[in-house]
């Protein structure tokens, strides 16, 4: 990731997201754009409206229905998270406050930018049972340009062949740097 000092820094704007980089829980991979899908719900039988899913253990979608990392609202990344398996999000639950998050893209005039987030909160134990309960969670994201990646987590359900529960960390816009 680009480190702030070593770009200008530019007004808060909207970044089409391509990359996502978090040293503190080793990630760094693509971003790729994806909208809302129905699917089954399998703790619960239903079919409802989700975030999209990635096509793989190791590497994100931005839900680009919702604002772009960057701007003002709160921009959704989702990557996977393996019980006893490497994956993309595996260490996001040990994320701590103040550690850094950075989403390299391009601005509407296609120029290189960086979006530097800062920690401020990690939510686990969000029941996958419970339609609502990742709904809940997201609305009392913090205001303002705030950052959710959303990861799987909780014991894994050998019936359903998967994990019990979610995860969300959010996080606050720092800044927009020219790459």
């Amino acid at each position: 990731m680009t480190h702030p000092d070593e770009g200008e820094r530019l007004a808060a704007q909207a970044v089409l997201p391509e990359r996502i980089d978090i040293p503190e829980a080793d990630v760094n991979t693509i971003v790729e754009p994806a909208k809302a899908t129905e699917q089954l719900n399998r703790f619960t039988g239903e079919v409802v409206l989700t975030f999209p899913v990635p096509g793989g253990p190791f590497t994100t979608v931005w839900w680009e229905e919702g604002p772009a990392p960057g701007e003002n609202g709160l921009a959704v990344v989702l990557g996977h998270t393996r019980a006893k398996a490497a994956s993309v999000f595996g260490q996001l639950a040990d994320l701590r406050g103040g550690e850094v998050i950075g989403i390299t893209g391009r601005t509407a005039q296609g120029e290189k930018v960086v979006a530097r987030y800062l920690v401020t909160e990690v939510v686990t134990d969000i029941p996958k049972s419970d339609d609502q309960a990742l709904r809940s969670v997201l609305d009392s994201a913090p205001g303002g340009a705030t950052l959710a990646l959303i990861t799987c987590g909780g014991e894994v359900d050998q019936v359903l062949a998967s994990q019990t529960e979610n995860a969300v960390v959010f996080a606050t816009l720092e800044g927009v740097y020219r790459a």
